[in-house]
């Protein structure tokens, strides 16, 4: 244990340096000539641990104190709020890509001084266009403004960017890539392999279960809609997700239940299954600081156990918190630290308390249902881990978020037993599609419904009104209190014997955890298995076939327009609106789990609100065709959605052509493909109007088109009269004029908008013509969402999703 209590020492002391404002030289001095008093006269052995103990806290002060770790990291400070800055560096991580940005961190950095460069200390994260795409090793040629971050709301951006070694951001500066590959080759690599891997995933899978199965396979979770995000937070379930210690513990957890329940305790395979899972997750996840530190603590752990000394695990968390700290004493403060900390503890010091308590239950089930015993261990196993971690980080969780989930038990007592096998799904889908995308196709299926499951246990339990407990600023001191009171009676747990022989007549009466079944009992059980999983997908893909029925989706996509047309298996997908989450996750929502195909994608003209979700569109899905108009537009996004549609059949834009959908829909090329100037009005007016029409119900499709090109398609005596108008241009005052409402005579209009735009869409003069047809029903994506109509060519039926 004196390395245990050295470790906590040296801990101790990084934070007595934090508060006291010793001078950086007084600590080591005081610390040699405590070691030297020792040399000279050796005291008793309880003393000479005090002494190393005080050596070993006011080294650790000194190191906190020194002035090397407290130089100035940020050479750029001197030039915030300056425009035209020129820097050169290389992006030294993976970028996080939003659908608005990518975010772009670079280092080994040189700014340019009266024509010459000079090296400068620090990093600067520059937000760039997500298009053209720049990658890890990338050296760019940076011109724009540098400033300091500023605080988001409540949350303190410039900290959170300050424990990464960033005092620097600029935003949509001036790039230019001058060099490739000039980073790390087996990051690189990494990188590169993840990449493929959730690309994999998204072509295989729908949304939003694509990215929940990115998160848990490979820590991505930029991808993860916000609202599922804000679910899995509320319903205790988000260290499902955490990139952290977290997810680590459970991955430990689960993988050794598996691993006993496969190999027994036969040559510590079981403990090789486990270490192998959690180094292959942090290779996956891209070696992200969080997972390294928590796959550490968990290699310990499983050494640990490996050499019968699970004692020493506490010992060994202790060294790498240690360790750790002497790197980068900064971390101590770091969330994601101490909650891999408070995690990985959780396991040593509860999972065996769980476990011991959860086989006692196993124990009364009737021996001879061998397959209802191995499963209820292997869940035992997940289930006590994942609630020792749960528990371990309870007060931090509400002390960093300020809240508390009430529901977190029940959550992870019935999303668990799914979780290994969404995660092992999602890996082996992402593998296949490697070489082969319809194979991932298939294997996802099985993944499809592991995801599906754990997404509705989680809205489920965030829909009720208890799910969570706001608790506000949470003080430090209850904290302290709450881990006080834990090693209490953690303590007091060790000293009573009821206690101990409750745990070991619980371990006596149930068998053996991970006792290994006959090879003929697992082939049976795993055959019955993989008989019911085959079942079950046959029965929800029958459930889920489509109707004969025409179906039209104006989707919610904020400010821009995505149009789904549904006809029996055929799929048309007109303009893919500015988000490609949005898109994606309104596909997802609409089209059936197994269908990966849309049969034409139309776009309107190449503006971006248009345009973005379109480029992921053609990546995640099989598209048959493409029609859309060849227009003179310098634009990188354009670019990128041309290359990407390279090798797909291109229709050519030919008014008056009409493309047959089966069973009478047609979809019929009223105007639209004139050659157009890069100006904003010409390209909208350049831009494709479509109208759809089933027997008597037709809808009207006008993209972004002004009133001069409505009174053109007037003038050439198009057939505009429809049941429902998709008003032009989101409703802007330059669009829908009353010559044009007139002439179309809609039933129904749809506006599709962003709630708050800019552009103070729809405008006032437009709804007031709207407003002027009493007959007329009005929809907005904005107040009701996504808006879907369903005909048989006789009768229109409208829903909302608001």
């Amino acid at each position: 244990m004196r390395l245990f209590y050295l470790s906590a020492a040296w801990v101790a002391g990084i934070f007595l340096g934090s508060i006291t404002a010793l001078p950086w030289w007084l600590a080591p001095a005081a610390a040699l000539a405590t070691l030297a008093g020792c040399l000279i006269r050796r005291p008793r052995r309880q003393v000479g641990l005090v002494i190393g103990l005080s050596a070993a806290a006011l080294l650790a002060a000194a190191a906190y104190a020194s002035p090397v770790l407290h130089r100035e990291l940020d050479g750029l400070s001197r030039y915030h709020g300056q425009a035209g800055v020129t820097l050169r560096g290389l992006v030294s991580e993976e970028p996080a890509v939003s659908d608005k940005s990518a975010q772009l961190s670079l280092s080994s950095l040189e700014i340019e001084q009266n024509g010459a460069w000079r090296p400068v200390p620090g990093s600067v994260l520059v937000f760039a266009p997500v298009f053209p795409a720049y990658g890890y090793g990338d050296r760019l040629l940076v011109t724009g403004r540098l400033q300091a971050p500023a605080p988001l709301g409540d949350f303190d951006y410039p900290a959170y960017l300050s424990r990464r070694g960033v005092a620097t951001v600029s935003y949509f500066p001036r790039l230019e890539r001058l060099a490739t590959g000039q980073a790390s080759g087996w990051l690189s690599l990494i990188y590169g392999v993840r990449r493929a891997l959730a690309g994999s995933l998204a072509r295989a899978l729908p949304e939003p279960q694509a990215s929940l199965a990115q998160a848990l396979a490979l820590g991505l979770r930029t991808g993860l809609p916000a609202d599922l995000k804000a679910e899995f937070v509320r319903s205790g379930a988000a260290h499902l997700l955490a990139v952290s210690g977290l997810h680590i513990s459970i991955v430990t957890g689960v993988m050794l239940g598996v691993g006993l329940w496969l190999f027994g305790r036969r040559r510590y395979l079981y403990i090789w299954l486990a270490l192998g899972a959690v180094w292959l997750y942090a290779l996956l996840s891209g070696m992200q600081p969080p997972v390294v530190r928590g796959s550490i603590m968990a290699s310990l752990f499983l050494a640990a156990e490996a050499l019968g000394r699970q004692r020493s695990a506490v010992t060994a968390l202790a060294l790498a918190a240690a360790v750790m700290t002497a790197f980068d004493p900064f971390l101590l403060w770091d969330a994601s630290f101490q909650l891999s900390f408070a995690a990985m503890a959780g396991l040593v010091l509860l999972y065996p308390v769980f476990l011991g308590a959860g086989g006692r239950l196993t124990g009364l089930i009737p021996e001879d249902r061998a397959g209802l015993v191995s499963l209820a261990r292997v869940v035992n196993s997940g289930l006590s881990a994942t609630l020792a971690a749960t528990l371990a980080v309870l007060p931090l969780v509400a002390y960093h978020f300020g809240a508390v989930p009430l529901v977190g038990a029940a959550t992870t007592l019935l999303a668990l037993p799914a979780l290994p096998g969404a995660i092992i799904t999602a890996a082996l889908t992402g593998l296949a599609g490697l070489p082969a995308a319809p194979l991932a196709q298939v294997m996802g299926w099985a993944a499809w419904l592991f995801l599906s499951y754990i997404i509705a246990v989680v809205q489920f339990f965030a829909g009720l009104p208890f799910a969570a407990a706001a608790v506000g600023s949470f003080s430090g001191a209850f904290v302290w209190l709450y881990y006080a009171a834990f090693l209490l009676v953690m303590l007091a747990a060790r000293q009573r014997r009821p206690v101990k022989d409750l745990l070991q007549r619980a371990r006596r009466r149930a068998p053996a955890l991970g006792a290994p079944a006959g090879a003929a009992e697992r082939h049976t059980r795993l055959l019955i298995g993989g008989l019911a999983l085959t079942a079950l997908l046959v029965f929800v893909s029958a459930a889920t076939l489509p109707d004969n029925r025409l179906r039209v989706t104006f989707l919610d996509v904020g400010q821009g327009d995505a149009i789904l047309i549904q006809r029996g298996s055929q799929q048309v997908l007109i303009d893919g609106g500015p988000s490609s989450r949005d898109v994606a996750a309104g596909l997802g929502g609409r089209m059936p789990f197994w269908d990966r195909t849309i049969e034409l994608v139309v776009l309107t003209h190449p503006h971006q609100d248009h345009l973005a979700g379109l480029v992921e569109v053609a990546r995640r899905f099989k598209v048959e065709r493409v029609l859309y108009p060849e227009i003179d537009l310098a634009s990188p996004l354009y670019d990128e959605w041309r290359a990407v549609t390279r090798d797909v059949t291109r229709l050519d834009v030919a008014p008056g052509q009409r493309i047959d959908l089966g069973g009478g829909a047609v979809l019929d090329l009223l105007g639209g493909g004139r050659p157009a100037s890069p100006d904003e009005s010409d390209v909208d007016d350049s831009g494709l109007v479509l109208r759809l029409s089933l027997d008597g119900v037709s809808f009207l499709l006008t993209g972004d088109i002004s009133a001069d090109v409505e009174r053109e398609l007037v003038r050439d005596r198009a057939v505009l009269t429809s049941t429902v108008l998709k008003v032009a241009h989101h409703g802007s005052n330059t669009s829908t004029s009353a010559e044009f409402l007139s002439v179309v005579n809609p039933g129904v209009a749809v506006i599709s908008v962003g709630a708050g735009n800019s552009f103070g869409h729809p405008g006032a003069g437009a709804m007031s013509r709207l407003s002027a047809r009493p007959s007329l029903d009005v929809y907005r994506t904005d107040e009701h969402g996504a808006v879907e109509m369903t005909t048989d060519g006789e009768n229109l039926w409208s829903r909302t999703t608001r």
